[in-house]
């Protein structure tokens, strides 16, 4: 499961989120990725991030930071508001 994720999103490089556009990411959960520098970028991607895998098996912000490897909530909140600030 974990190469099929793996290959839906990668973008952490300079700390950028791993939040890319998802094929079909936005029909899945009803909800499209934030826009950087648009006010509600990080209430919308965290939202997305939420429901992005939810038929992969991870469920919520803690399945987003368990499947991307993120230490802990607060780095994927880091990283969301870093993506939401380029």
């Amino acid at each position: 499961m974990r190469k099929v994720i793996g290959s839906v999103i990668t973008l952490a490089a300079c700390g950028a989120v791993a939040l890319g556009v998802m094929s079909g990411a936005g029909a899945a959960t009803g909800r499209d990725i934030g826009t950087p520098g648009a006010k509600n970028c990080q209430g919308q991607t965290t939202a997305w991030a939420a429901q992005a895998l939810h038929d992969y098996g991870y469920n919520g912000i803690k399945g987003f930071v368990e499947a991307y490897g993120y230490t802990d909530v607060q780095q994927l909140k880091d990283a969301i508001e870093a993506y939401c600030t380029v």
